[in-house]
């Protein structure tokens, strides 16, 4: 009729029409547009063929894009039989030509026409701010990405998002035991590579395959309609990029969502499942600032486009509840106003009910990390720690000592200042054949004893340090499967639970009352009252909030690596609670109940989450609606590790695990200096780093804690260090003021000495972890 008819991202017009692929989206800056290249001639009769010209695909980049795209098809096809192959670039720029072509198509009859395009379409962008997440001082807010540094500082290296996964541009390799370790990068290049059929996909480096049919209308009688399907890989995520989207997805269950979307959006999805078809929200806050008609707005509708009955019409942070559509079929139409961006929603699709508290069976709960630079650092660590193994020097045998005061700068072997040694417990004492790791303190709520509990590599130590000078090993808890270097442990209403790297290990929750029994005389072997598995199998780390009950499960093979979260207000009942997988995979966190500066979250529980590149702050006051605060990476960024927050909740400080390892520290000695960075917090939703401090030792930097206004720095090589933060100058400053070095053959970038500690008794006592040695006890 030569009238265009729409089939979602082409339309074709029948008799001498064209080809015109609008609003099909590469990346969120490119469109790719035709016109004039494609004509079809069809008679719908029993011999009728169709005609396909020379000239297949005229590209034209729209202003929102400088740079080039390049495309190649393996070939086109109409009716399911190939026409075109060996698509090339013509004389124009802009136009594609078929190389070897057999352009006529018997139809036998048939009154639909089936086209369709499969090509790799490749961008390569300008100057133009990428969709990577890549960090642009042009661009402040680019999706997913953090906001550039203060003009202060210089710019960091582009720093990987979850759209274009953490992942280091090498893969380092272990250094030699004697030399510092290899770099490990945080920068990430994305591929702008899509496979595409009909032009191409949303997500970058995503294969699409899109068969566009066409009913084909005569003057006569026929009527015009138009079908079309688009299969995507949807064991990943599907989250809308720029301003213009449009997508249909056909599978059993999937997710999608708009994050940190732009203004002025228009996006459009429609999900078609085998069955019936249900909704679940993880994540909804959209903007809450304007008149209702004004909003940013979601609008579900009940079947395959907009003519279907609405749901309902969604905004603000009023978070909907699970929906079920009455057949198979969901449409989804989100616009977004001319203000600012928000952290947006995320909505999973599945064929069976969600219920409004079973945020714990979404398919955010069950994604893996993928590409996170943990992967990268793990081995680094292994393998210096199998070298030193392999030297038998990876524990070293020790005789336990007792008093021992600093004088001259030596506590007995130890360099020191300002700091005794109050008793030393040498590993095969402690219970464990194995070396040792993390720490963590106990004050006995009926008995008032301490009791300090030391992570092994085979399991946990329980020992009693109520008289500092004469410590009693009481208990041992072996691991719950296999060996790691990683397990950690923490309390909570007179529970320790402990977790650890090792396969399917879980979190292992013990009942403390037992030690009130044992005097010491032996080791006694102990297991777990109770395990919490949840099929996470291992654990990097656990976060408790003391204050509210929570444990913040971090480094799982759940919630991308990010926070799961579990209720163990009973502590031998625990139950899972939620999941922020957003920003990726979180190695560390601190969860408090807020009372700092920031008016807005006062009386929120926020977490303070360390994201291998980036700080990043969520608030978890609602467990099935977490939502992004802040986020923001830094200069010299190696590997973001932990932090902790100074008394008043204004300044955080934080340690970076490979930035002396990288020397991009910015300090002496080609950056292989310890330096710990000093955040401004008074701003949850815009954190920055105001200063650092760079200590005149060489040594990684490992945990800190803060009580009061002292800092204690577990560094490795350089063992215990203790810094007094002051916030009466601006910006807030730290200057060292005591020491105990518990690995006095080691003073370099490896991963030896001193793994942790725990300042928080009130007897003053401080308990510092020695991998190879065992337990110090300080004062």
């Amino acid at each position: 009729s030569g009238e265009d008819i729409l089939v979602d991202r082409l339309s074709l017009a029948l008799s001498d029409g064209i080809v015109d692929m609008q609003d099909v989206v590469v990346e969120s800056e490119i469109l790719i547009q035709g016109g004039n290249s494609v004509s079809l001639s069809c008679t719908l009769s029993d011999n009728a063929t169709v005609d396909i010209s020379s000239e297949v695909i005229d590209m034209v980049i729209s202003n929102q894009f400088s740079g080039e795209i390049t495309m190649q098809s393996e070939f086109i096809s109409i009716q399911g039989q190939e026409t075109c192959q060996d698509l090339s670039r013509s004389n124009s720029d802009q136009t594609y030509e078929c190389g070897t072509s057999s352009a006529i198509v018997d139809l036998n009859g048939s009154e639909t026409v089936a086209l369709e395009l499969r090509a790799n379409v490749q961008a390569s962008p300008a100057q133009s701010p990428s969709p990577s997440g890549t960090m642009d001082a042009a661009d402040p807010t680019p999706s997913r990405s953090p906001q550039p540094p203060s003009s202060s500082e210089s710019a960091p290296p582009p720093v990987p998002t979850q759209s274009s996964s953490r992942v280091a541009s090498q893969t380092p390799t272990p250094a030699p035991l004697a030399s510092s370790s290899p770099a490990i990068s945080s920068s990430s290049t994305q591929t702008a590579s899509t496979t595409a059929s009909m032009a191409a996909s949303t997500t970058a480096s995503m294969a699409a395959s899109t068969t566009a049919s066409a009913t084909a209308s005569t003057t006569a009688s026929t009527t015009a309609s138009a079908t079309a399907s688009v299969t995507f890989d949807t064991n990943g995520e599907i989250f809308c990029n720029g301003t213009t989207t449009h997508l249909r997805l056909g599978s059993e269950s999937g997710t999608l969502g708009c994050r940190n979307y732009a203004s002025n959006a228009l996006v459009t999805w429609t999900i078609i499942s085998p069955t019936t078809l249900h909704i679940g929200f993880e994540l909804f806050e959209l903007e809450d600032c304007c008149v209702d008609f004004m909003t940013d707005v979601l609008r579900i509708y009940d079947g395959e486009d907009d003519s279907a009955p609405l749901i309902g019409t969604f905004d603000k942070i009023n978070k909907p509840d699970p929906i079920s559509a009455s057949s198979n079929s969901l449409h989804f139409v989100f616009t977004s106003n001319e203000n600012d961006e928000r952290p947006g929603f995320i909505v999973s699709w599945d064929t069976e009910p969600f219920q409004a508290d079973a945020i714990c069976d979404s398919n955010s709960m069950k994604k893996q990390p993928q590409n996170a630079l943990m992967n990268a650092v793990m081995p680094i660590k292994l393998a210096q720690i199998q070298a030193r193994k392999d030297l038998g020097i990876h524990t070293v045998a020790k005789q336990s000592l007792s008093l021992t005061p600093c004088v001259n700068n030596l506590a007995g072997e130890y360099p020191c200042d300002n700091i005794d040694l109050q008793s030393f417990v040498s590993l095969n004492e402690l219970g464990s054949q194995e070396a040792g790791n993390d720490i963590w303190g106990w004050t006995d709520s009926t008995t008032g004893k301490e009791y300090a509990l030391m992570a092994c590599e085979d399991g946990t130590s329980f020992i009693d340090i109520s008289d500092p000078q004469g410590p009693l090993v009481l208990a041992f808890l072996p691991t719950e499967t296999a060996t790691s270097i990683w397990r950690d442990v923490k309390v909570y209403q007179d529970h320790a639970f402990v977790v650890s790297e090792a396969r399917e290990h879980g979190m292992q929750i013990l009942d403390l009352s037992i030690l009130r029994s044992l005097t010491g005389n032996s080791v006694q072997q102990l297991s777990s009252d109770a395990v919490y598995s949840f099929s996470f199998g291992s654990t990097h780390n656990v976060v408790i909030n003391e204050d509210s009950g929570f444990a913040y499960l971090v480094g799982t093979a759940t919630c991308n690596g990010g926070l799961h979260i579990v209720d163990i207000s009973d502590p031998l009942s625990p139950k899972c609670a939620g999941c922020f997988f957003q920003d990726g995979y979180t190695h560390d966190a601190q969860c408090v109940m807020y009372n700092g500066p920031d008016s807005t979250y006062v009386g929120s529980e926020i977490c303070f989450c360390f994201n291998e590149d980036t700080l990043t702050i969520v608030d978890v006051s609602d467990k099935r609606n977490i939502i992004e605060v802040g986020r923001q990476s830094y200069n010299g960024v190696g590997y973001t590790h932990q932090g902790w927050l100074v008394e008043g909740m204004g300044y955080l400080l934080m340690n970076d695990e490979f930035d002396e390892v990288n020397g991009s520290t910015g300090g002496p000695n080609g950056g292989a200096n310890t330096r710990t960075l000093i955040w401004d917090v008074r701003d949850l939703s815009n954190p920055s780093k105001v200063n650092e401090y760079i200590s005149t030792n060489i040594a990684i930097d490992h945990n800190l804690y803060v009580k009061d206004n002292l800092v204690y720095e577990s560094n490795y090589c350089d063992g215990l260090r203790v810094l007094e933060f002051d916030d009466t100058v601006n910006p807030p400053q730290l200057q060292e003021i005591a020491f105990f070095d518990v690995d006095p053959q080691c003073a370099s970038t490896v991963f030896q000495g001193a793994w942790s500690s725990y300042p928080f008794f009130e007897s003053g006592s401080i308990v510092v972890s020695s991998i190879e040695r065992g337990l110090f006890v300080l004062r």
